[in-house]
């Protein structure tokens, strides 16, 4: 389990928080996330959807990034 929050907002500008996310299990990012940031103490591993293409990208504890076009992630899963 990762302890801490994992905060992202999406196209939308709508802001969400998952709160000591489970390792291991996938997560939807609701409409796409533009920005993150992990506040966890765990890696979060960044994708998008089977069949939607593109590369996972890894934010490390602490790290934030931002996102726009066709790379914007739709999933996350936490080590």
């Amino acid at each position: 389990m990762a302890t801490g929050d994992f905060v992202y907002i999406n196209a939308s500008g709508d802001d969400f928080t998952l709160r000591d996310p489970p390792s291991g299990q996938r997560f939807t990012l609701v409409g796409g996330a533009t920005l993150v940031l992990n506040q966890t103490n765990a890696s979060a591993t960044l994708g998008r959807t089977t069949g939607r293409g593109g590369s996972e990208l890894v934010i490390y504890p602490g790290a934030s990034g931002s996102f726009g076009g066709a790379a914007v992630p739709d999933l996350v899963i936490f080590d």
